[in-house]
């Protein structure tokens, strides 16, 4: 039995054209989470926190507008100047919300493509002492992970060894192709129409005419 612990992942191929463009992705996300952070610090007292900022992407400004009118109970004494403390939270709670949805909704435009879309959770992101979200080294490798195909096992290194062999071959079976076949077959042939199948293995086709190939 092979021993797949003893196995050292080997790189076979990094993507850095997806790795830049995914780490874009990230970096005009975290702009828009600092915009929203900076209209957050504009209405409560403290630094916006990974549950507050759940709570804005989930829509749940109750919980906001609970939290604002807890802290002015707590901070304003008398029950008449507490109140009116509350409504003028609550105006300014609603041009919140106005303001927060739209850049929740280009936060999420931007992972919401046809085609190469880019996942960022918000937990990905990093909130420093400045209340200001960031890219952490952390999530800066799990994206270099993903644009990363690795070989973890000594069977996944046979078959990409095997699939060299295969394209060697290949390439220098289309290098002895003559002019004449170059401009009449394309070289975009697949390799199966010169091989046989026959219980998974297989085989060059035997009526092959490699004279006309060759020309």
């Amino acid at each position: 039995m092979k021993n797949e612990q003893k196995f050292e992942k080997q790189l076979v191929s990094f993507d850095e054209t997806e790795f830049k463009r995914q780490i874009g992705d990230f970096e005009k996300n975290r702009d828009l989470l600092n915009q929203i952070a900076e209209h957050y610090e504009g209405l409560f007292t403290g630094k916006i926190t990974h549950e507050r900022i759940g709570q804005v992407f989930a829509g749940n400004y109750t919980a906001l507008k609970a939290a604002a009118q807890q802290a002015i109970k707590k901070e304003v004494k008398h029950q008449s100047l507490a109140e009116v403390a509350i409504q003028r939270t609550n105006e300014r709670l609603e041009e919140f919300e106005t303001e927060v949805t739209r850049l929740v909704y280009r936060f999420n435009q931007s992972v919401r493509r046809l085609a190469f879309s880019t996942i960022t959770p918000l937990d990905w992101f990093e909130i420093n002492s400045g209340g200001r979200f960031n890219v952490p080294e952390e999530t800066i490798n799990k994206i270099r992970e993903s644009c990363s195909n690795f070989i973890s096992t000594m069977e996944e290194q046979e078959l990409h060894e095997a699939l060299d062999q295969v394209a060697t071959g290949y390439t220098r079976f289309l290098a002895g192709w003559g002019q004449v076949t170059r401009e009449h077959l394309s070289i975009y042939s697949p390799i199966e129409n010169f091989l046989l199948q026959e219980n998974g293995v297989f085989t060059a086709r035997p009526d092959i005419d490699y004279s006309q190939l060759a020309h």
